[in-house]
């Protein structure tokens, strides 16, 4: 466990740094250019790094054990996931409606300044390179951990989400820089950002409101939907436990803990010592999986 521990903790303390030289690209540019896109853009970022904080602290308690929590305090880390998520989905709308407006008033002939790009292709390459290294790593060290944590896979989202913006933004903001005055893509010089950030906003919602309801599903005791661990944790039971007499395993994850309960033919008592047996398979998951809770009941 002090090694996952130490995976995750080197991979969030990463993290802030990244998030913060992220967040302070995001605002210089947009102090250079005026784009709102790249506002937003730092934003993400800064939401990033302060979650980060609270993602370490998580980390260092999850697993204390206390009267009030006598399994650990892995809920803390679907609650992150679940804030996170509504951050950023907050983030998006807050986004998504202030654009929508410039948009609109600018239908209605309110003037904007033009977009200024000199620093766009900089700032893409720089923030899309970052943004694709942190993911990829976070991807990397939660692969480590079997993909049991629920913070860097939370993490490892928003950073991904972070570069795809960046890349959208900046690309589409560079290309503008080629459109003239006096023909009919004119438009784009004043309110191209906000067309853009409207644009990555729909397609980009998707993913934080696909961990809310993870989150949700894990903080309220909802199966497991990651098939593939599932599939793994039914097959280490039955190794131990004849299929025949499996009535049914149920799996669900909290955070980086797993709670597995297998269904067992009451005949089974008869003919082998289910203490040990079940010992035996919370152990073999644990060293698998980490923190598993495992118990059979009879039918």
């Amino acid at each position: 466990m002090k090694d996952n521990s130490t995976i995750e903790k080197r991979a969030l303390y990463v993290g802030a740094v990244l998030n913060v030289i992220m967040a302070v690209a995001g605002w210089g540019a947009y102090a250079l250019s005026q784009s709102q896109a790249l506002l937003l853009d730092g934003n993400f970022s800064f939401v990033a790094f302060v979650s980060t904080l609270v993602a370490v602290k998580i980390a260092a308690v999850k697993a204390n054990k206390s009267a009030t929590f006598p399994f650990g305090q892995f809920v803390y880390e679907a609650l992150y996931s679940f804030v996170l998520g509504l951050l950023t989905v907050g983030i998006i709308l807050a986004a998504l409606v202030q654009n929508s407006i410039k948009i609109i008033e600018y239908v209605k002939g309110e003037q904007f300044v033009p977009i200024q790009s000199s620093i766009l292709i900089y700032y893409t390459l720089f923030t899309v390179v970052l943004g694709l290294l942190g993911g990829f790593f976070f991807r990397n060290s939660n692969k480590k951990l079997g993909n049991t944590s629920t913070i860097l896979k939370a993490y490892a989202t928003q950073v991904f989400t972070d570069a795809y913006l960046s890349a959208g933004v900046g690309v589409a903001l560079i290309l503008m820089a080629f459109v003239k005055t006096g023909t009919p893509l004119a438009f784009l010089l004043q309110i191209g950002d906000a067309v853009i950030v409207v644009l990555m906003c729909l397609l980009l919602g998707y993913q934080p409101l696909k961990l809310i309801k993870e989150a949700f599903v894990e903080m309220a005791g909802g199966k497991i939907s990651d098939q593939t661990t599932q599939t793994d944790i039914e097959t280490i039971i039955k190794n131990h436990i004849p299929e025949k007499m499996v009535q049914g395993i149920f799996v669900s994850k909290t955070g980086s803990s797993f709670l597995a309960v297998a269904e067992v033919e009451v005949q089974f008592i008869k003919q082998q010592d289910a203490v040990s047996v079940r010992q035996r398979i919370e152990k073999e998951l644990k060293e698998k999986y980490g923190y598993v809770f495992f118990e059979i009941i009879f039918s």
